[in-house]
């Protein structure tokens, strides 16, 4: 049930920022193929090393995943961005942190991943579901300096959370999570967190800074 959730988390998250970035076919194209190769790959337990599988992990998933986020961000019209979309993504924040703290509930991730830790991800994901309700009811737009900060703040925190995952990892540079560390992101569906989910709401902070202009960036027009 758990990963029949989080897989529709990541099917929803492919759709709003494909939304996000003007309906772009090539956005979608990639997203969907590199879904089926990384939950291919997965699914035959090869990075479920115990030692290697970190390794494995960063050079076949981590840097191929920030290849196609520099791609995608230098080729992207900013021009074509929809806040109202992006904004969205970031909403899925909020369900991720409960796959997550069910997760540490069975064991596959420490808590210092959680909201119960050093994963702030959950207020930039209320904070996001706020903002969509302020333009849906009031119309009114968000303010261009605190549109950069919001999207700042939220980078910061996904460091944080990425850093945590990291070092929680079950690998030579381990540093946390001993007793329970995070095993979930090398088994299906999970390893989409890092691969997919984790990449596009990188791209959608940076997308939305990328396109900040004028004194009222996310006005009524800007949708």
């Amino acid at each position: 049930m758990l990963s029949a959730f989080f897989i529709a988390i990541v099917a929803a998250a492919i759709l709003l920022f494909y939304l996000g970035t003007g309906r772009n076919a090539r956005v979608l194209a990639v997203l969907a193929l590199w879904s089926v190769f990384v939950a291919a790959v997965s699914l035959t337990g090869f990075f479920r090393d115990e030692k290697l599988g970190l390794p494995k992990m960063m050079l076949s998933l981590i840097l191929p995943a920030a290849a196609y986020a520099v791609y995608l961000y230098r080729r992207l019209d900013a021009g074509k961005v929809s806040q109202n979309y992006l904004l969205a993504v970031h909403t899925l924040r909020v369900p991720v942190e409960i796959v997550l703290y069910r997760l540490f509930l069975a064991g596959y991730v420490p808590q210092v991943m959680t909201f119960e830790g050093w994963n702030f991800d959950i207020i930039i994901g209320l904070s996001a579901i706020a903002l969509l309700a302020r333009r849906g009811y009031s119309g009114k737009g968000i303010g261009r300096r605190f549109y950069r900060i919001w999207n700042i703040a939220g980078i910061v925190f996904l460091a944080i959370i990425v850093t945590m995952a990291i070092l929680s990892a079950p690998s030579p540079i381990q540093q946390l999570g001993f007793g329970q560390p995070n095993t979930a992101v090398s088994r299906f569906p999970y390893v989409l967190l890092p691969a997919l989910v984790v990449p596009l709401v990188l791209l959608s902070h940076l997308l939305g800074l990328k396109s900040t202009g004028g004194k009222n960036m996310y006005r009524p027009g800007n949708r």
